[in-house]
């Protein structure tokens, strides 16, 4: 039973989470009238690499809910803090911190998290 959770909870959410950032584009010029060109460019690209991070982290929403179910609590409730610490060890590794670096510690930290919630599910 736990495994038909897993299955169709993340078939779900990777499921919205694409149909989010598809829905996004077409949303994102009327979202951001004053944008130019160049920075509708960049946002656009920046919702293209979020998508990882929305999959992942709409996982570990689903994951989170069993463990709390079953009455196992410790590891969703220390888990988050591994995403922001994704996000400064990226930010100490590259000072230049370009949103893109940002967006790659966010993705890894909340990967990290995952990894953390399914070792506690099994």
């Amino acid at each position: 039973r736990m495994r038909t959770s897993l299955f169709w909870g993340a078939l779900f959410v990777s499921a919205v989470s694409v149909s989010g950032v598809a829905l996004g584009q077409i949303l994102l010029p009327w979202l951001s009238p004053g944008f130019q060109t160049d920075l509708q460019s960049e946002t656009r690209r920046l919702l293209w690499l979020l998508l990882p991070y929305s999959v992942f982290a709409s996982q570990s929403a689903v994951w989170s809910a069993i463990l709390n179910a079953k009455g196992r609590f410790g590891a969703s409730a220390a888990s988050p803090g591994v995403t922001s610490l994704g996000m400064i060890i990226a930010l100490a590794a590259f000072p230049s911190a370009s949103s893109t670096i940002l967006v790659a510690g966010l993705t890894a930290g909340t990967l990290l998290d995952l990894t953390i919630l399914g070792w506690s599910l099994r």
